[in-house]
């Protein structure tokens, strides 16, 4: 009887495994989608290609947040203006609500404030803007984030007090990057504008 219990166990304990692994592998393909999907390069059946992914994940939450992100990127490829103001706030409702849900979650956060950082103001994301770039200091300034977050946390700064001419305040964050990559790309996109 013992060993009945112990095999059944050990079943349940791989089945569960493999479920996870399969999870795991479906997870980072999805974001590697997102990734060539919000590029510079990334097109139209790019960003559909990864919301399709993404739709297939258990992890809700996770997956809203890179949903809400995708399908405020498709209002990119839309001609209408109504259809692209649909697009922004029905991927901004899915990004909102998984940072309320997790608030503390710096990837969500991250994910929010990069899509909220290209929208028009004329939409009023640029409250939400701010309670990021809160968040993103406090967190930085707690030095509980690995070197590459931290500069990745500096360079939302930067991008955040460039988009609003805060040139002084753009500049001292700016310094404050170790990660040569990021500091080079920052740059093109700081001499851009």
């Amino acid at each position: 009887m013992f060993k009945i219990i112990v095999l059944s166990l050990l079943f349940v304990f791989v089945v569960n495994a493999n479920e996870i692994n399969k999870d795991k592998k479906d997870l980072e393909k999805a974001i590697s989608l997102f990734n060539k999907a919000t590029s510079s390069k990334g097109l139209e059946k790019d960003v559909n290609l990864a919301i399709d992914s993404f739709k297939k994940l258990k992890i809700s939450t996770l997956r809203d947040v890179y949903i809400g992100s995708l399908t405020m990127k498709l209002a990119k490829y839309t001609f209408w203006p109504w259809k692209r103001l649909a697009y922004v706030d029905d991927g901004s409702k899915l990004l909102d609500q998984s940072v309320r849900l997790e608030p503390n979650n710096i990837q969500y956060r991250f994910i929010r404030f990069y899509s909220y950082l290209n929208v028009p103001d004329f939409l009023k994301k640029e409250a939400f803007l701010q309670e990021d770039l809160r968040y993103l200091i406090t967190m930085y300034k707690s030095k509980r984030l690995p070197p590459l977050i931290n500069d990745k946390a500096l360079k939302a700064m930067v991008l955040f007090f460039n988009k609003y001419e805060n040139v002084k305040k753009r500049d001292v964050y700016f310094k404050l990057i170790t990660n040569d990559k990021i500091k080079q790309n920052l740059k093109k996109i700081i001499d851009k504008e």
